[in-house]
């Protein structure tokens, strides 16, 4: 008896791309907080900066409100935006939080888990424990066939802290 090793092949493909770069995103992914709390965790798509003002206002106070106005200087299919915006109060006492806790962005990530796109973008800053949740998102999404690469903004006080968060 003797024992048979099995021929492996390998073949490698080219995705065909129809735009002339390559490395331009498609979709874009946009989680953040906007001027109002009325479209909370619920995916919505624009293919146009004008459109997604319509929807989300245009205060460039508002740090996603400028991420939306950076997105659309790109050569992209469209922006699928989360808002993450929650409140408090009411009437004339309305006070709107707009950063990116660890929880709001779990259910943001929730919702857009099963919609393809090329690029998440958060619009607000990250900490250690948001890249941990981000890079685990982006894993499952990578072992599920549908990658995606992040982008945020992340500020740290000493050298080591960097050395600490690009470890994360």
């Amino acid at each position: 008896m003797t024992n048979k090793i099995p021929k492996i092949t390998v073949k490698s493909e080219i995705k065909k791309v129809d735009n002339t770069n390559p490395l331009i995103k498609d979709v874009v992914c946009l989680i953040g907080g906007f001027e109002d709390d009325k479209t909370v965790n619920t995916p919505t798509f624009c293919s146009t900066l004008t459109e997604a003002e319509k929807i989300f206002g245009d205060d460039d106070t508002i740090d996603a409100n400028l991420a939306l106005k950076q997105i659309f200087r790109e050569d992209i299919t469209g922006c699928l935006i989360v808002n993450v915006t929650t409140s408090t109060g009411s009437g004339d006492n309305i006070n709107y939080q707009r950063n990116v806790t660890k929880t709001k962005l779990l259910e943001a990530l929730a919702t857009v888990n099963l919609i393809d796109f090329d690029l998440l973008y958060i619009a607000s800053e990250l900490t250690d424990e948001l890249i941990v949740e981000l890079d685990g998102f982006c894993g499952n999404r990578f072992e599920n066939k549908r990658p995606c690469g992040y982008i945020g903004v992340g500020t740290r006080a000493s050298a080591a802290a960097y050395i600490t968060t690009s470890e994360k």
